[in-house]
């Protein structure tokens, strides 16, 4: 399943609707036909059909929790995102449809604590970060150290 029920929870969705989401996440079946004949139903693994009317929804409520860990974690001086000029506001995060812009100081411990911080996202939603789609980038005024 895509979502947990914290992810919505802490969102603020009420018990009836987090219910009713749950419900249409897991009682989704498919059946398929071969050579004309349908096979007997099944279900899907994980996740919403490509198109689901609920699919904006859910980015959305998982969106808002994962930026919410992210303003805890620069609140508390755990991450610290970055400015593109002096008199700019300090950027930590981007997010888009599938694509989400993570920005830290190019040193260990931001980076440490940026692993915490995805560590706590995928336990509270139930989603995992694809690390082969991930891709880390520094700047080239980052000293490389051995």
């Amino acid at each position: 399943m895509a979502v947990s029920t914290s992810c919505l929870g802490k969102n603020g969705i009420q018990l009836c609707v987090e219910r009713w989401i749950q419900e249409c996440l897991q009682s989704t079946s498919f059946s398929v036909q071969i050579n004309g004949t349908p096979t007997g139903y099944f279900s899907p693994s994980r996740g919403l059909r490509q198109g689901d009317p609920l699919s904006p929804l859910l980015f959305v409520l998982c969106t808002k929790g994962f930026a919410a860990i992210l303003r805890k974690a620069i609140a508390d001086k755990r991450l610290g995102g970055v400015k593109v000029a002096p008199r700019a506001p300090h950027i930590s995060h981007l997010f888009f449809a599938d694509d989400s812009y993570l920005f830290l100081r190019g040193n260990l411990h931001e980076c440490e604590n940026l692993i915490e911080v995805l560590n706590e996202y995928e336990e509270l939603s139930g989603q995992r970060v694809n690390l082969d789609k991930s891709v880390v980038c520094f700047s080239k005024n980052i000293a490389r150290e051995d």
